[in-house]
């Protein structure tokens, strides 16, 4: 039997009968153990952690970690991706917000590998659900309308009126109404073209929820209903639950008990069907208000009771404030004040916590995290290892750059003290011989020239030590960071997210090592100490070897590297140099190039010598810009199309090196339209 077909007729199995579960699971047990390591296999353990979800969260997570250490293994990163979703899917069904954000974030860091942009834009948008929940409605924004635009792109209306209904829903939140049903109708009017049901139940039941916070009761009650009818024609329980409840508060409002009353224990007795403990604990508060105006009190307590402990366990802060209010409130009719001032202490503490910034909210829940019991010791040490030696390593060569700018700044120090004394030494002269004026003057011009150039090194140093203090001080944290992840929460991660970990370590290695590399050229073109070592060399096959060098970083970003370098052009030059003034260029215009962009080095033989262009079709620069190149005293940096880093340094080598070797440099280039770099070498004589 085909192997697809048989994971459809299992999963088939599975959804038949509930009773049935456990005995189906020994059945497929036993077809996954006997099953190859391939896609099928991947296929049907991300089906059934999905099937779990609602039924065994356990056993959701134990399957989709299955799929997702065999899609990392087999390098499938489709799979990978969508098993690291479907994992997410699960903690937020479960109300554990940071968790699922965590693990959307890594999916979707896994599917941009492959660009596959569909999926991207339905993560973004559950990442963007998940910053919601956690108040943080500008990333939430962010994320909706990137995947608004990626949907635009791909003329996907059916995921365009989604993305619409989340970004008015996150205007809903923060109460801005006008934007959100500028973007709620938006979705309705596509909705409605493409004639998506299901997305325009949705949409209908958030206009009537936003006309709700209006006070426009009667505009609220038009599309709640609309809503409530599409669902109940598509019998999707959670929606009828959510419109009941809904379209219950607002007869609550008008003071209609008997309908309130009726609509809300719909509401709540679907939702204890379906077993949402957020939904559940808010219909209970609900009812709790009910009872409440209708000055039964002690049925208020015991429904805001059960809301107050479920919002508790689910960790939803708004529901226990508003049920703390209620018992507080209810208690104080019954004249039992002790209880009534607990809990209006709890009301106030609650209050108090909610309005807490991000930052504190992801702290206590980092610390509410479980405690790592077992810890391999060998990995530890080995990790251990690793950040001791880069440490060390790095470390090393600050303080061999630092004594080297020490030792040049004192000599600097020692002829402006000779200066000075030179100076002391032409004005008692000027004023016993008038005739040596001329001198004097001459005199003051060197020392003009020689402050300035002091001026100018004391503005290299200080750029250079920031260079050290944060340039260096960036990836230190990232190394940091990620090791510090592993040694404390080891146990936490699969060996795929482990992988990750330790790969991000590396880059961060690499890229400070290119750094200190940098650092280091330049500090020895400075004092003089770079070996000049001219030959004649075949310009086509230095240009190559780059290339070669830099096509990963280029295929990163699907970058097209050209070249256009006759094969029979010589030209004498230090190899060495020329290698690093390539390397320098090249990584340069891949850096400020956006994906799909291309990169091309060409040449153009002139009289005496050979002019090298090499041309991206990238951001470009204004003219103001253009002046800070080539410059160690000038802090001009800016981050590449993919955030990359970049100190400058580079640029200032190429100069350098360029004017060694006998040539100049140069750049034309404007803004939105590329660059083009220009540099010179000599032909061979």
């Amino acid at each position: 039997m085909n192997p697809r077909i048989t994971t459809y007729i299992f999963v088939f199995l599975f959804c038949y009968s509930y009773t049935s579960v456990s005995q189906v699971t020994d059945s497929l047990e036993i077809f996954l153990q006997s099953s190859y390591n391939d896609t099928t296999k991947i296929n049907l353990l991300n089906q059934l952690c999905v099937f779990y979800t609602k039924i065994d969260s356990q056993k959701s997570f134990n399957y989709g970690r299955r799929a997702f250490g065999l899609a990392n293994k087999l390098e499938l990163k489709r799979d990978k991706a969508m098993a690291l979703e479907n994992i997410a899917s699960t903690y937020l069904f479960y109300s554990v917000y940071s968790k699922a954000l965590q693990y959307y974030l890594l999916s979707l860091n896994t599917i941009k590998e492959i660009n596959d942009k569909e999926q991207m834009s339905g993560i973004m948008n559950q990442i963007g659900i998940m910053y919601k929940v956690h108040g943080n409605y500008a990333k939430s924004l962010e994320y909706h309308q990137k995947a608004l635009k990626i949907n635009e792109e791909l003329k996907n209306k059916k995921f365009i009126v989604n993305t619409l209904t989340n970004i008015g829903e996150c205007y809903r939140a923060k109460m801005n109404h006008e934007k959100a049903l500028e973007y709620l109708f938006k979705s309705l009017l596509i909705g409605k073209v493409i004639d998506d049901k299901n997305e325009m139940k949705r949409t209908l039941n958030r206009i009537g929820a936003v006309y709700n916070e209006q006070s426009k009761y009667q505009l609220a009650l038009k599309y709640l209903n609309e809503s409530l009818e599409l669902n109940r024609k598509m019998k999707d329980e959670e929606g009828i639950a959510t419109c009941l409840n809904e379209i219950g508060q607002i007869y609550l409002k008008q003071k209609k008990f008997t309908d309130a009353s009726d609509y809300l224990f719909m509401s709540l007795k679907i939702r204890e069907k379906l077993k949402s403990q957020s939904d559940i604990s808010n219909t209970l508060i609900n009812i709790a208000y009910l009872n409440y105006d209708l000055c039964l009190y002690s049925e208020a307590i015991e429904y805001a009771l059960k809301s107050y402990d479920i919002a508790v366990k689910a960790g939803v802060k708004n529901h226990s404030l508003f049920a703390a209010q209620v018992l507080s409130n209810s208690y104080m009719a019954l004249n039992d004040y002790e209880n009534a001032l607990k809990f209006n202490k709890l009301e106030n503490e609650i209050r108090n916590e909610i309005y807490n910034n991000q930052i504190s909210k992801e702290i206590i829940e980092i610390q509410s995290k479980n405690k790592i019991e077992k810890k391999e010791k060998g990995i530890e040490i080995l990790l251990l290892k690793q950040r001791y030696n880069i440490i060390i390593f790095i470390s090393f060569g600050i303080i061999v750059i630092s004594i080297i700018i020490y030792f040049r700044y004192r000599i600097k120090l020692k002829s402006n003290k000779m200066l000075s004394h030179k100076n002391e030494q032409i004005k008692k002269v000027n004023t016993e011989l008038a005739l040596k004026n001329q001198q004097i003057s001459e005199q003051n011009k060197i020392l003009e020239i020689l402050n300035r150039e002091q001026k100018e090194l004391i503005a290299i140093k200080d750029r250079f030590f920031s260079i050290i203090a944060h340039d260096l001080k960036s990836p230190f944290n990232i190394i940091f960071g990620f090791s510090n992840i592993l040694y404390k929460d080891f146990e936490d991660f699969d060996d795929g997210q482990k992988k990750e970990f330790i790969k991000e370590i590396n880059n961060s290695s690499e890229e400070t090592y290119k750094l200190l590399e940098n650092l280091l050229d330049w500090s020895r073109s400075q004092s003089g100490n770079i070996d000049f070592n001219p030959e004649v060399i075949n310009l086509n096959n230095i240009i190559k070897n780059t290339i070669s060098v830099l096509k990963f970083q280029a295929k990163i970003k699907n970058i097209s590297l050209s070249l256009n370098v006759p094969d029979n052009i010589k030209i004498f030059a230090d190899k060495n140099l020329l290698r690093t003034i390539f390397r320098n260029l090249i990584s340069n215009a891949i850096k400020f190039t956006y994906e799909n962009g291309e990169v091309n080095v060409s040449s153009e033989l002139k009289a005496n010598f050979v002019e090298i262009k090499i041309t991206d079709n990238g951001v470009g620069m204004s003219e103001e810009n253009i002046k800070k190149l080539f410059r160690i005293d000038e802090k001009f940096k800016t981050n590449g199309t993919a955030n990359e880093k970049g100190t400058g340094l580079g640029l200032v080598l190429c100069r350098e090196f360029v004017e060694k070797i006998g040539g100049k440099i140069w750049v034309e280039s404007e803004e939105g339209k590329g660059s083009n770099f220009y540099f010179t070498i000599p032909k061979m004589k």
